[in-house]
């Protein structure tokens, strides 16, 4: 006879105590115990951090539900995903398990922004153990690659339309690497949802369609003319200009029956086995230079995470770079210093000044960054000292000396390399154990190559690296960590975290889509989270600013006062104030997806409203 697993014991005792709940609240009921009280006299609880004042730039409130549980939560850019996340840990899945699921159903539900033709990081913390453990998924250059290839080409954005754009997705292997080493349900039982998903179509959601139009403006180039594959799944039936509409549904048979192949024969069907010919075909067909050899010889790395510790005890984790996961921490370990307030304008005016110079030194010592297995010990040493307290703090003391902001020369930076999209799922299950990850194909529909065979659509991460030769628009050298090397891993922002408190008990799961503000965004997030004591709704509605080193402008988010952006000018800074509103993250923004433990009695999630349709789920 099976015994019962220690998650089916669990799920049984919240069954019994549910319904042991049920029954004193009839009792209560039919006894006139409940229910005779005026509404107004009845009390709320509310927990601290529902209690705090706000401050004037969290008063516009959004229309993203905050998620509330008891047990556990995900938070994921699709409702449908969050759903099938959930449904995986009632299943006894493992907080991998439902990552992956959640991964799959993003493929089909959001394929402008991530799909097994990409790469992923994923950061996996197990509290039984207080481990955790980098999955590296990023995409590779092939061998065939040099750093000088997209130097003189007579192709139209040869690094981000087309074949010669893909770099070796990651993403099948990586999920196989975390399912072998964390997985509890059966591998083909996660790809089930999705596969029925592609067959039976989804809706189009407005982001879908904004990235689509995009590509069918009249004005230049309609780089789709060149696509006919992806042009036919994003118009409707018979129609090569009229494009499928927000709430329109998109089928996806293709990509139903690759998922399906690789949910029966495992990963290996896709670098050494019955679709490998057919990947390298498709991309090769749009003139790319992945070879069967690329595939075989790609390898998800499994990898330490870099730890950053604050004054309470509280411990951030994140990938090493190429990732931007460092950042994120050195940010946040800078401002851990700063006595941060935002209630008058004065305050928010030196908050925002402090935040906007830690924003500026974080993306200044980005620019060195590349992959930590093809670097000498430069970015090891770099890594080092932002993680170092002695060395934070001589960067903190020079941004308190400086009222006034500099010019980007002062931080010494190479040029910023600005990547874009991606999807970021956040997962805490009920034993404690959380999963932060985050997925790209890059620009809107990758190199808009998607498979006539496969359906799958594959990533134009090529564009990620930085060119010699080519400075940017202000003369800034491309920085020599991120050249073009056969098999390297390109920069990239993407920053999945997750927080613990001095005890080990996750406090919060978190990361975010949207490309070069990844970073701001994730870091605003955990602030208000960690520091503020918000929600994480609150900390997610809060206005933010973005401040990227280059170009030289502070983007401020509406709702920030007008009094507080005429005080950051005298500091400095140069405005540039952005519109925010339900689903404006096609115009530049970036949706942060999170889950919160608070105490030991309440998981909340949300999902970033900045987004469109996104929503959590849980239990």
């Amino acid at each position: 006879m099976r015994k019962c697993s220690s998650c089916e014991v669990f799920l049984l005792a919240v069954f019994i105590f549910l319904a042991i709940g049920v029954i004193v609240v009839a009792t209560l009921l039919s006894l006139g115990i409940l229910g005779d009280k005026n509404p107004s006299e009845v009390t709320i609880s509310t927990t601290d951090a529902d209690k705090e004042k706000p401050g004037p730039q969290d008063s516009l409130a959004s229309t993203s539900p905050l998620g509330e549980y008891r047990y556990a939560g995900v938070a994921a850019p699709n409702p449908e995903c969050s759903e099938i996340a959930t449904e995986m840990l009632a299943k006894c899945g493992s907080a991998v398990d439902a990552a992956i699921a959640a991964l799959l159903c993003t493929a089909v539900g959001s394929p402008q922004n991530s799909g097994i033709g990409g790469g992923f990081f994923m950061t996996v913390y197990k509290r039984e153990t207080n481990e955790t453990t980098i999955i590296d998924a990023r995409e590779t250059a092939p061998a065939a690659a040099t750093e000088t290839m997209y130097l003189n080409s007579s192709l139209e954005k040869p690094s981000v339309w087309g074949g010669l754009a893909v770099g070796v997705p990651g993403d099948v292997a990586g999920m196989w690497e975390a399912h072998k080493r964390f997985g509890n349900l059966e591998w083909k039982d996660l790809f089930a949802p999705a596969i029925k998903m592609a067959q039976d179509g989804v809706k189009v959601t407005p982001h879908m369609y904004q990235e689509a139009k995009g590509y069918m403006s009249d004005t230049g180039s309609k780089p789709l003319d060149k696509f006919k594959e992806l042009r036919d799944m994003l118009t409707k039936s018979g129609s090569d200009a009229e494009l499928l509409e927000a709430g329109d549904i998109q089928k996806r048979p293709k990509l139903a029956n690759t998922l399906q192949v690789i949910a029966d024969e495992g990963a290996s069907a896709f670098y050494t086995g019955s679709l490998t010919d057919t990947i390298v075909k498709e991309i090769q067909d749009f003139g790319g230079i992945i070879t069967k050899d690329d595939l075989k010889n790609y390898v998800a790395k499994v990898k330490q995470p870099v730890i950053s510790t604050l004054k309470n005890g509280t411990k951030l984790y994140g990938p090493p770079p190429p990732s931007s996961g460092i950042v994120v921490q050195f940010i946040l370990s800078l401002l851990d210093g700063f006595d941060l307030k935002f209630e008058s304008v004065e305050e928010q005016v030196e908050s925002y000044h402090k935040i906007a110079e830690a924003f500026k030194w974080g993306y200044a010592k980005r620019t060195y960054f590349g992959d930590t297995d093809f670097e000498n010990g430069t970015l090891l040493e770099l890594m080092t000292n932002m993680t170092n307290p002695d060395f934070i703090a001589s960067i903190r003391e020079r941004i308190t000396e400086m009222n006034m902001t500099a010019n980007a020369s002062h931080y010494s930076p190479f040029s910023v390399v600005a990547d874009a999209g991606t999807t970021h799922i956040s997962v805490l299950a009920p034993n404690g154990d959380a999963v932060s990850v985050t997925s790209s194909i890059n620009w809107g529909y990758g190199s808009l190559v998607k498979g006539n065979v496969t359906g799958i659509i594959y990533n134009n991460e090529m564009d990620d690296f930085s060119t010699p030769g080519q400075a940017n628009a202000w003369g800034f050298s491309p920085s020599p960590s991120n050249f073009i090397v056969p098999g390297k891993r390109m920069q990239s922002s993407m920053s999945p975290t997750i927080v613990t408190d001095d005890a080990g008990d996750v406090t919060l799961v978190v990361g975010a889509a949207g490309g070069s503000r990844i970073i701001t965004a994730t870091s605003l997030v955990a602030l208000h989270t960690l520091k503020r004591n918000k929600n994480i709704k609150q900390a997610m509605d809060a206005r933010r600013i973005h401040h990227q080193l280059l170009p030289p402008v502070l983007n401020v988010e509406d709702g920030i006062s007008d009094e507080v952006k005429r005080g950051l000018e005298k500091r400095g800074h140069v405005i540039n104030p952005i519109t925010v509103k339900d689903g404006t993250f096609s115009s530049g923004g970036s949706a942060v997806q999170g889950v919160h433990r608070v105490g030991h009695k309440e998981v909340k999630a949300n999902s970033d409203f900045r987004l469109s349709g996104g929503n959590t789920d849980g239990f």
